[in-house]
């Protein structure tokens, strides 16, 4: 009887044991033994879900607070070249499973208060914003359906150009590239994801030769250019082109409007667009816009899990 006894002690004790080292917050990755309310929190992004290309040498951002849309503290996180992601201070989930709400944007801009993030855009920069998310110790955030998905909050246009025989005679090269009627002042209410500009309507300049560099020559042919610009979603746009030809003279195109397959007409959030423009020697143009995939850049849209 004694010996029945010690076994089944001795039993008891291996499922204790088994079932503590299975309970979450007991243990990190590496399986060294943690004080109940040292649960690391851990976020992964997989490059393989990534649509479009986010910077893995950037910084991604998390608003964090204890309420939903109450966000107090503001968490930098890295995504590096491999998928995992860390976060610059190491943050744990609270002992008392009481829930942590998360929402993620980039870039850092400043903070002026009510959860509002503001930016000067200079047409380089994405700005981006994901859905809320929520854990807790019992309720992690590597779960799939936890997954921080960055979407853009600006529109993107892409240029291509071409001319006529006239014009390639001329040795027409794209010399400046404009767009016009934008504001560049955004703030976004981290609570409800929403985007505000303010500010006077500006260009922003997305090629300009003037400072030097090679300028792109034109054909009857369509040609790519490189550069693109992240603009105001929402509103009106106008191009301005302007070109030199062989003798170093330069010629105007002002104002060219914009017209996207929208129903308003004005260019969507989250959407790039290829401007197609067609340039004549006698001085007519034409000018098309169609949806496009988002060009691969120093942003994107992204996954961290």
């Amino acid at each position: 009887m004694k010996k029945e006894n010690k076994y089944i002690v001795q039993s008891a004790l291996l499922l204790l044991s088994l079932l503590i080292w299975g309970l979450p917050g007991c243990s990190d990755s590496g399986g060294q033994l943690l004080q109940p309310g040292e649960q690391k929190l851990v976020l992964r992004a997989f490059s393989e879900k990534l649509s479009g290309e986010v910077s893995f040498a950037d910084s991604v951002f998390l608003a964090k607070g204890n309420e939903s849309g109450k966000y107090t503290d503001i968490w930098k996180a890295r995504v590096k070249a491999d998928g995992s992601t860390s976060l610059v201070e190491p943050k744990y989930y609270p002992s008392d499973n009481s829930r942590i709400y998360l929402r993620g944007f980039a870039p850092e801009g400043q903070s002026v208060g009510d959860g509002r993030i503001a930016w000067t855009i200079d047409g380089r920069q994405d700005l981006l914003v994901t859905d809320e998310q929520n854990g807790s110790l019992t309720d992690m955030f590597w779960q799939e359906g936890k997954s921080f998905r960055f979407t853009h909050l600006l529109s993107q246009l892409r240029f291509q150009f071409r001319c006529d025989e006239a014009g390639k005679e001329k040795g027409w090269k794209l010399f400046g590239l404009v767009a016009e009627g934008v504001q560049c002042d955004a703030v976004l209410s981290l609570p409800d994801k929403g985007l505000t500009f303010s500010g006077e309507q500006k260009a922003l300049i997305v090629l300009d030769r003037m400072a030097g560099g090679e300028c792109l020559p034109l054909d009857t042919d369509w040609v790519d250019v490189s550069e693109m610009v992240m603009i105001q979603p929402g509103v009106a746009v106008s191009l301005t082109v302007i070109l030199e030809d062989r003798a170093g003279n330069l010629t105007r195109f002002e104002r060219l409007p914009v017209s996207f397959h929208e129903t308003d007409g004005f260019p969507l959030s989250g959407t790039s667009y290829l401007l197609s423009v067609v340039l004549r020697a006698d001085g007519a143009c034409s000018l098309a816009a169609q949806v496009s995939e988002w060009k691969r850049g120093n942003n994107g849209t992204g996954i961290i899990d």
